[in-house]
């Protein structure tokens, strides 16, 4: 995907089931990257967090999974349709090495966008660098769904595209690396240890 592919002459505007399965596509896969991956990083934060004791071990992940997805679908919808007609309008002139970029770049952006996502500093907003860790976050899942949908509105004009992205290993490390750095981020914070003493004593009362 990293090499720019000359304009096929073979190029068309999509229609009917081509059409349906592009914007299908394009909105599924915002879906999981915009809001359901980045409630699990969320939830991973947790794990060294004092929110999460016994009571709530299991209630507080399934509530961060839910509440994600039930607050931030609707704003994954909206911003990945607006991306994906957005960059419809220059399928036809740019490469799809082109399209990728300007896909990352304004997916990126537009992701700042589903406000029902700040809701995740409630989680850790006492926290250092809790601001940092939202805004790489946005710019993370904004980009990894700007690289989704930009391959589907590239596909969908091209009938001879297969389905599938077809991405080079430039742009599986850069996604890797994306993703890797989020997770390098949210790594649950390390609970200092207690003094055995401190353990009986708290045991005793």
């Amino acid at each position: 995907m990293d090499t720019p592919i000359p304009l096929q002459p073979d190029t068309a505007k999509p229609t009917g089931k081509r059409q349906f399965l592009a914007v299908f596509g394009a909105v599924l896969g915002s879906i999981i990257m915009g809001a359901i991956m980045p409630s699990l990083l969320v939830i991973l934060r947790l794990q060294g967090s004092p929110l999460l004791k016994r009571e709530t071990i299991y209630f507080l992940p399934l509530f961060v999974v839910v509440s994600a997805t039930i607050g931030c679908t609707p704003g994954a919808v909206v911003l990945s349709l607006l991306l994906f007609f957005r960059l419809e309008k220059h399928s036809a002139q740019l490469t799809l090495r082109k399209l990728v970029i300007k896909g990352v770049q304004d997916g990126a952006i537009m992701a700042f966008f589903n406000l029902p996502g700040y809701l995740a500093l409630v989680f850790f907003w006492e926290e250092n660098f809790a601001v940092a860790r939202l805004v790489l976050l946005f710019i993370v899942a904004g980009s990894s769904c700007g690289m989704w949908v930009a391959w589907h509105v590239w596909s969908a004009w091209r009938p001879g595209e297969r389905y599938w992205p077809r991405f080079s290993l430039g742009t599986l490390m850069i996604v890797v690396l994306l993703w890797g750095a989020a997770m390098l981020a949210f790594q649950p914070e390390r609970r200092p240890k207690q003094p055995v003493n401190s353990r009986i004593e708290a045991l005793d009362d």
